[in-house]
């Protein structure tokens, strides 16, 4: 089991919006509306072999998030946009079970 600290998550939540306001203009474009979603409980694949790229780690997204609050030289992409959406869905799913 791993663990991410609150305060780690702020800092790189700060990170990415620091990125957003510095390459984007103030209002950003949502074009597409309806979106499929899938429950944590049926992220998990159990043969991994079976699905090669479609295998994410939830502990890799953890180690970078980790990198980017605590490592000011890192670049912030946005790779880490989705290892925040990652780490929030699963947060999200553990306190409010879809």
């Amino acid at each position: 089991m791993r663990k991410i600290n609150k305060t780690l998550i702020k800092s790189a939540l700060l990170r990415i919006v620091d990125k957003l306001e510095m390459e984007t203009s103030e209002d950003i474009e949502v074009s597409e509306d309806a979106y499929k979603l899938i429950p944590t409980s049926r992220w998990w694949i159990t043969y991994p072999e079976e699905h090669h790229s479609l295998v994410y780690s939830l502990h890799d997204d953890i180690d970078e998030i980790e990198n980017l609050a605590t490592n000011p030289k890192r670049p912030c992409t946005y790779v880490d946009f989705d290892r925040m959406a990652s780490i929030l869905r699963y947060i999200s799913e553990v306190e409010n079970p879809s």
